[in-house]
């Protein structure tokens, strides 16, 4: 998957903090590609889905910041993430002028509960 395509290059190397917040994807590079899972205009990128790809991360995730601003669900498989010690769902989109408040994700996944590692989720733009 696009977002992730150059992790396949990094052997051997443990990924402990995922940061999709609004300020990251943000600072994505171009290189053309046309992701489906990612909405992009007038500056601004925000992700349509969690990209299926960072359930890979399952087994050594600890951190987890994600722009959720145009997300109406978040996918169960995020309870599979049991290593997980912070989880920040941003809802905001990323303009400088206040922005837009996520007003679609209503309930989070009853699995979060079963995050036994899990000390700080942080809820913000909602």
């Amino acid at each position: 998957a696009p977002l992730l395509k150059e992790v396949k290059y990094l052997q051997g190397i443990r990924a402990y903090t995922v940061d999709l917040s609004g300020t990251a994807l943000w600072e994505l590079p171009s290189d053309n590609d046309n992701p489906t899972n990612v909405l992009g205009f007038a500056g601004k990128v925000e992700l349509l889905e969690v990209p299926e790809d960072l359930r890979k991360l399952h087994e050594e995730l600890r951190e987890l910041h994600l722009n959720v601003s145009a997300l109406a669900v978040l996918p169960e498989w995020l309870g599979e993430f049991a290593l997980l010690e912070a989880l920040l769902l941003d809802g905001a989109d990323n303009a400088d002028d206040g922005g837009v408040l996520n007003s679609s994700l209503r309930v989070l996944p009853e699995v979060l509960g079963d995050l036994q590692a899990l000390k700080t989720l942080t809820l913000e733009g909602f």
